[in-house]
Parts: C-alpha cells; sequence; structure tokens
C-alpha cells in the first residue's frame, strides 16, 4: 500500500505482512518514498484511491490525502483499509466463475428492489441498537420472493465484509490492537451509526453499492456481538452476511410506507430518465462517422470516479453493456505513453473491439478535436477530455475509426 500525503508532499510504502517461517512472527515493512517518484495521476487532495502496479511489487492500492484533522484521517483509514481488504483479504473468497469485484447496478433499476432493500437497512440499524431481528427477517424474505437475490448477495458479502473491517479498523486505530471486542465493537458501532444517519433518514440516492455497504456492516457487527463462532469463515465460503444474521429469526409481517416507497419511486424514475439519456447520446456518437472512437485497456482507468456509479443493461442481440456517466478519471497511460484527462465523460466498457482481445474503456470523440502530431500520436482537446502526445494504434471498423491507446 502506497500512502500519499498530498499536503505534506511525502509518502510511504506499507508492504506485508509476511509470515517469518523462523519466529512465526509477522514482518511488515514502512518504507519512505521520495515524492517526485509518485504517478502524478496522485498529485491530488482526496481522500482517493487507486489499484495501480509498482516495481517488484506488482499490483498495490494508493491512497491519497491531505487530511488535517481526525474526522478526516478516519476517512483516510477507513478507504485504505476497505480496499485493501478487497486487494488482499478477499482472496480466499468463493466467488462465481468470471464475476468481477466491483458492483455493477442493472438498468433500468427498480424501484420497489431499492425500496425494500432501504427497510433491510434501517431494521438492520434498530436491530443493532436492540430491537428484535423480526423485521429484519421479513423485508429480507420479501424481496428474495418478488425480485430475487443471488447478485444482491454477492455484492453485500464483497462490499459488506469490506465495510465491516473498515469499521473495526478505525476502531483498532483509536483503541489499539490490545482493545476488546466490545470496546472495537461499540466504537464499529458509532462510527456507522454517525455515517449512515442521514442517509437512511433520506435517500436521496439509493443504489445497490451502497446499500451493500450498509448492510453488511450493520450484519456483520451484529454476528459480532452474538459471539457466533467460524462465522467469518462461512461468509468466506459463500454465504452472505445478512443470511447468517437472519438465521433462524421468525419474521414478522411489516407494513408497507408508502411515503418512503413514493420518495423512492421518484428518484429511481428519475434517474433512469437521466441514465437513458446518456446511454442514448453515447450509442449514437459511437455509431457515428463524425466521431473517433478512442479505447483504453481498462485495466488502465487509473484513479477514477463515477458519481452514479457503473450501470449495466442488455444492448443490440441480447449482449449485456456496461457503461459509467460522467466518468472523472486518470488513465494510466505509462511513462510513454502520454497523458489524458477525463472529466464528466460518458464512457463504457467492451471486449469485442478492434483493439485486441482485452477488455476495453471506450468514449467517442469528435474528429476535429483530434491533432495529430504524428502517425502513432494525438492530442485531444474537447470539452471534458484532454488529451497531450497519447500513443495510439490506428484501427477501422463499420467506417468509424478508432483510435487504440497504446500505454506502455
Amino acid at each position: 500500500m502506497l500512502v500519499i500525503d498530498v499536503s505534506a508532499k511525502n509518502a510511504i510504502l506499507l508492504t506485508g505482512a509476511a509470515l517469518n517461517s523462523h519466529s512465526g512472527r509477522i514482518k511488515h515493512e514502512v518504507t519512505t518514498v521520495p515524492y517526485q517518484v509518485v504517478p502524478n495521476q496522485f498529485d491530488q487532495s482526496g481522500p482517493g484511491f487507486a489499484f495501480t502496479s509498482w516495481p517488484n511489487l506488482g499490483r498495490i492500492l494508493a491512497v491519497h490525502h491531505s487530511a488535517s484533522n481526525e474526522a478526516e484521517l478516519d476517512r483516510v483509514i477507513e478507504i485504505a483499509v476497505h480496499e485493501g481488504f478487497h486487494l488482499t483479504g478477499q482472496g480466499g473468497f468463493l466467488r462465481p466463475e468470471r464475476t468481477p469485484v466491483r458492483s455493477v447496478q442493472r438498468y433500468p433499476e427498480e424501484a420497489f428492489a431499492r425500496y425494500i432493500r432501504h427497510e433491510i437497512m434501517i431494521s438492520l440499524s434498530r436491530a443493532s441498537a436492540g430491537e428484535p431481528l423480526d423485521a429484519v427477517a421479513y423485508w429480507a424474505n420479501e424481496l428474495v420472493a418478488k425480485r430475487g437475490s443471488g447478485t444482491l448477495r454477492l455484492i453485500d458479502r464483497i462490499e459488506g465484509s469490506a465495510e465491516y473491517v473498515a469499521a473495526l479498523g478505525i476502531a483498532i486505530a483509536e483503541h489499539g490492537c490490545t482493545a476488546d471486542d466490545s470496546t472495537l465493537a461499540a466504537r464499529a458501532l458509532a462510527h456507522a451509526s454517525l455515517k449512515w444517519h442521514r442517509w437512511l433518514t433520506d435517500p436521496i440516492r439509493p443504489n445497490e453499492v451502497t446499500e451493500a455497504v450498509v448492510i453488511g456492516l450493520y450484519a456483520g457487527l451484529l454476528l459480532q456481538n452474538s459471539q457466533r463462532g467460524g462465522w467469518q469463515k462461512t461468509v468466506q465460503n459463500g454465504q452472505s452476511l445478512l443470511d447468517l444474521a437472519i438465521e433462524g429469526v421468525t419474521p414478522v409481517p411489516q407494513e408497507i410506507n408508502n411515503e418512503l416507497l413514493g420518495r423512492i419511486e421518484a428518484i429511481v424514475a428519475a434517474r433512469n430518465a437521466e441514465t437513458r439519456s446518456h446511454v442514448d447520446a453515447l450509442n449514437e456518437s459511437l455509431r457515428s462517422p463524425h466521431h473517433v472512437v478512442m479505447s483504453i485497456p481498462a485495466v488502465r482507468i487509473g484513479p477514477a470516479v463515477g458519481p452514479q456509479g457503473i450501470f449495466s443493461y442488455v444492448g443490440d442481440q441480447g449482449k449485456n453493456v456496461e457503461i459509467i456517466p460522467k466518468i472523472r478519471a486518470a488513465p494510466l497511460l505509462g511513462s510513454q505513453g502520454g497523458t489524458l484527462a477525463l472529466r464528466d465523460t460518458d464512457v463504457r466498457f467492451e471486449a469485442d473491439t478492434p483493439c485486441g482481445s482485452a477488455r476495453q474503456l471506450v468514449f467517442p470523440v469528435k474528429r476535429e478535436s483530434v491533432t495529430r502530431r504524428s502517425d502513432d500520436r494525438v492530442d485531444v482537446a474537447e470539452q471534458g477530455i484532454e488529451g497531450k502526445d497519447i500513443k495510439v494504434v490506428n484501427r477501422d471498423r463499420e467506417g468509424v475509426h478508432w483510435l487504440c491507446v497504446a500505454a506502455d
């Protein structure tokens, strides 16, 4: 893990933990990294993160920040532990083949599924404060009966367990490794309540990923307080934290909150309409002879954020399509690949492109926005897209020109 303090202009590399075969003790190292070797993409205040490559270490997690108080430091610790758990702690998690770690939202979204999941979160938060789990069990059963929850269970396991571990990480950072379980659980619960109280009472942006984070966090804390042995291994082997938390609980029927349901329906309807506008505009431009298509290996996406996340829908010929509306990203093109910045740009993931078999991130660029430096070097300048000296390979398909970014 590379931790970058942007305001202080310093960085440290944490390696470990590796088991020392001679002493049986855990070894780790903290190495100061000269700030000038930190990739330019991480020279921003944050807090933010990206998975990247590092000499002699391979894939690592980079976390950049400008934390100046305890609350901001908590956020840095939370990001580092949550994302670090994705990178290493979930290496042994049972997962269906070809299932990505990241979470994808379905489009068009279903408002009633969002509503039921919100009731599950509210009931779990109340159960964490001492109320019975019967309401949680009822809403969980309703979700399975009306919508199914196979994919959601996987998201809950992956994102929820990482958030649970992150909350405990904050507690350990504050109270130390020798603190007892009850102290750590109380601090983690206090953090959860502070972080998610407003979101639970006012669902401005309901989505599968945030739901998974909240459900897994609260369910994990309930399981920890239950003193149930071996539940972590059961989660690793495929069971969701929610299912384990309500195992053996008798459901008690609950009334539908029509006011909450109406609010969520309005939010989801508006978001579906907005997503459709992005999908239609992106598809039209990608087929247009007035545009070229830029294509980047998806593994090079670098530091990136999409305010609405990744959406998946069924496209032409029944193929699954994934898009990120309004992404902000700084793709990692290597030392000789040039530079590229995307700001509020609609992008799509594709596996079948003229640029090779690797999964690609593609987006349209107006032809007049591309300036050629040479046969294999271009600049790009239009609203939301800024590229300098980008190394490319030229391809054509069905009347559309492709610029395949050749990252080194």
